[in-house]
């Protein structure tokens, strides 16, 4: 069975503007799939205000988590913190144009990375 995936989906795939690791992030965090192997890391810099200021990710996984990676990174620059921790997977998967069913965990995966964020440096 062909997967069919959204033109919003192949932009968020192909565009990944915010791929990469940012070395003096103030938050990161490392998540993994153990089912499907999956692979997530998330950068995050902040202001003084707690206000995302910068994201990016690192995944070694499968087209949605790529695109999603591609997406929620995007999605959560210029969000407070607190905002940011009450991102659900459907909000991730309707910002990509839809997930087929069994490709749910890769919106699960970046909640877990939000989820899993600790402070990468000290002030």
């Amino acid at each position: 069975m062909e997967e069919s995936y959204s033109k919003t989906f192949m932009k968020y795939f192909h565009q990944r503007e915010h791929a990469g690791i940012i070395e003096s992030a103030d938050l990161k965090s490392e998540v993994s799939n153990p089912v499907c192997g999956d692979e997530l890391q998330l950068f995050i810099s902040i202001d003084k205000n707690n206000i995302i200021v910068d994201a990016k990710f690192l995944t070694s996984g499968c087209a949605s988590t790529i695109a999603i990676a591609s997406y929620g990174t995007e999605h959560i620059i210029g969000k407070p913190m607190n905002e940011i921790k009450i991102i659900n997977s459907p909000e991730l998967q309707e910002g990509v144009g839809g997930l087929p069913a069994n490709k749910n965990h890769a919106s699960a995966l970046f909640i877990e990375a939000i989820k899993n964020l600790q402070i990468a440096k000290i002030k």
